[in-house]
């Protein structure tokens, strides 16, 4: 069997095995440990041991966050450590309250696996991936003094690959409204709308390329009463294109001129085929594939983007 294996992929040119995830190739890092343990704060007055959970970052404070970082626990409300920083380290500390306002406790906490981190804001086009390693510590804090040999660490404990999240959302979105200074659509050009459009997804001070895929559809209904059973009608699906977002890569096709071309695209179709206009509309799905890693993969994918066709000058072609 194995000869016939070497026999065939011989013959077609080698044997080819699908690689993994290869790891980060660029971007932005956040690096961060989380550290658990006995806290004394004061609760009405009363000094009060609580169980913290304290959020270290060794880069300093991560850019382009909205709020601070934070560890969730269900169940429980997280209140504010005093914040510390040194020159090498930017930490973010936290103590628990139930919902009578009674602090979690160390034999509470050490029962609940589960701990959310949430990095509000963050830039998921910049930071693709994450990787954690989890060891534990015993010991350490016996309340006095203790011989290093007693202190006992476990190896780190990690997954394989790193975790490559694929953020979906349906929610709906006009595109008129983008860019328009309000939340009231606005009137212009196709090109303009899809300028908006992709100016928005990439206003975080996102730069470089970016791989996108898209899908369009155009709905109309058949009567004024049939407006909740709209007729769907394919008009394009973009395959994965990588095109440059700041301009300052003239080796992939920038994102202006997948705009235009996409443009065009969809009033070729509506030329060709004169669809009725009656409560029509575009519909976008676009999908960022992930471009910091070996691999590209899904990473956002927006299903809900719609543009009435009324607000588009000069109209798409159609039957009227």
């Amino acid at each position: 069997m194995a000869t016939d294996i070497a026999t065939q992929a011989s013959t077609a040119g080698g044997l080819r095995i699908h690689p993994q995830s290869g790891g980060l190739l660029q971007g932005e890092a956040c690096h961060f440990y989380v550290s658990e343990g006995t806290q004394v704060v004061k609760i009405s007055g009363t000094d009060t041991e609580v169980w913290g959970v304290v959020m270290n970052f060794t880069d300093g404070a991560p850019a382009g966050l909205t709020g601070d970082p934070q560890i969730q626990i269900e169940g429980y409300t997280a209140t504010a450590l005093p914040a510390t920083e040194t020159q090498d380290l930017v930490s973010y500390g936290y103590y628990y309250l139930d919902n009578a306002g009674q602090p979690l406790t160390a034999k509470q906490a050490q029962n609940i696996a589960q701990r959310t981190v949430v990095l509000p804001g963050m830039q998921i086009l910049s930071r693709q991936d994450a990787i954690s390693t989890v060891h534990l510590t015993r010991n350490e804090d016996i309340g006095g003094a203790i011989n290093p040999p007693f202190i006992f660490t476990t190896p780190d404990v990690s997954f394989g690959n790193p975790l490559h999240p694929t953020v979906r959302s349906q929610q709906v979105l006009n595109i008129a409204t983008l860019g328009a200074g309000g939340s009231q659509p606005v009137t212009r050009s196709l090109d303009a709308h899809l300028t908006a459009l992709f100016s928005a997804l990439f206003a975080q001070s996102f730069s470089g390329d970016s791989t996108l895929q898209i899908n369009v559809t155009y709905l109309y209904t058949l009567a004024d009463a049939l407006t909740g059973m709209p007729v769907p009608l394919p008009v394009l699906v973009m395959p994965p294109m990588t095109v440059n977002v700041d301009g300052n890569d003239p080796s992939v096709t920038p994102l202006a001129q997948m705009i235009s071309q996409l443009s065009s695209a969809v009033t070729d179709w509506a030329q060709a085929y004169q669809p009725s206009a009656r409560g029509a509309q575009l519909v976008f799905e676009v999908t960022m594939m992930s471009n910091l890693t070996q691999n590209p993969m899904p990473l956002l994918d927006l299903t809900g983007l719609e543009l009435p066709v009324e607000y588009i000058v000069p109209s798409l072609p159609s039957d009227h």
